[in-house]
């Protein structure tokens, strides 16, 4: 028989900022773990396809809780979109971890990154290694040169680029889509974090990377290398998977490698 579960939406406040991030928790009635879900550029606690949703009801009937927020600017966040960047989604998270350790006394607790999302999961990940289970990321941006500075992918290429910065931090930012510009501060973050170095400096938290190998968004060598690199980081390559967990030209999320790689999500963040 299947656990039961509750999913409701609550507000956590950043009590020294005021600030409102919304969110929606899932809890198993019994549970003693939980995941923290972070978004990328332009999605929100959903996610594209509702991925980050359907890992947390797969998570659910494991007995395993999930908190997904949406960073300011996005989703149900009534925050400006100029104060997205990866400092104010570090604060995010951070205060969404407070809130599960005081609020709902849960103490294990793993974090999760999609794409833009991974460098605040990462950043709290290091920050936290005492108390972080994991950190699993899907399509991490590890590599701000590789992906923003010099892009190696079709987007990085159409948005962004040295030049590209560099006006956008005299034009107020970049311009991504209709009604979405990605603000000054976010690419002040871009041009000066470097996410390996840091990594280097934790080798004892455990992280795990999924990575298609069909993304043209992030590059798959960014994930290859930070691997290599580090024994406690293992990276898991999808096969004709694009950026997230959708195979080539899934647009409903029901091809059978699709399926394969959320059940193989689920899989890695139940193992110990």
């Amino acid at each position: 028989m299947e656990p039961k579960v509750v999913t409701n939406d609550v507000t956590i406040t950043n009590t020294n900022k005021g600030i409102e991030i919304p969110a929606t928790l899932t809890m198993p009635e019994t549970c003693t773990e939980i995941v923290i879900f972070s978004h990328g550029i332009m999605g929100d606690r959903r996610e594209y396809l509702d991925t980050q949703t359907r890992i947390s009801e797969l998570l659910s009937q494991n007995n395993v809780a999930s908190l997904r927020i949406d960073h300011r600017g996005h989703g149900e966040s009534k925050a400006p979109l100029y104060d997205y960047c990866i400092r104010t989604q570090v604060e995010d998270l951070e205060e969404a971890f407070h809130w599960v350790k005081q609020v709902l006394e849960i103490d294990k607790i793993s974090l999760f990154g999609t794409s833009f999302g991974a460098a605040a999961s990462v950043i709290c990940g290091v920050k936290y290694s005492s108390t972080i289970s994991k950190v699993v990321l899907l399509a991490p941006t590890l590599d701000m040169e590789a992906t923003f500075l010099n892009p190696s992918t079709s987007w990085g290429r159409q948005y962004f680029g040295a030049a590209n910065i560099k006006s956008g931090l005299n034009a107020g930012g970049i311009k991504l889509a209709d009604n979405y510009r990605l603000a000054t501060d976010a690419l002040i973050d871009i041009s000066m974090l470097n996410l390996p170095k840091l990594l280097s400096l934790s080798r004892e938290l455990s992280i795990i990377i999924f990575h298609g190998d069909k993304d043209d968004i992030v590059p798959l060598s960014a994930s290859l290398s930070v691997s290599n690199a580090h024994d406690n980081i293992h990276l898991i390559v999808m096969a004709n998977t694009e950026h997230g967990l959708t195979e080539v030209g899934d647009e409903t999320f029901s091809s059978h490698q699709s399926l394969k790689n959320i059940q193989n999500v689920v899989n890695r963040i139940l193992q110990d």
